[in-house]
């Protein structure tokens, strides 16, 4: 089972919160991973927190 995790990366209090339910899934067996809920434009100067990684939600 896969589970897909899209919280806005930019808002600590939800971050925080897929984090901890990444942390949960995947002590029992769980494969979890990060996707954007939005595109990020081609100008955008936003940073991603680095210590995830972000998959296409596709």
């Amino acid at each position: 089972m896969r589970v897909i995790l899209s919280s806005n990366p930019f808002r600590d209090r939800g971050m925080r919160a897929a984090q901890q339910a990444r942390n949960i899934l995947e002590r029992v067996g769980v494969e979890c991973c990060f996707c954007l809920p939005f595109e990020l434009g081609s100008g955008s100067h936003a940073e991603l927190p680095g210590h995830l990684k972000f998959f296409n939600l596709q």
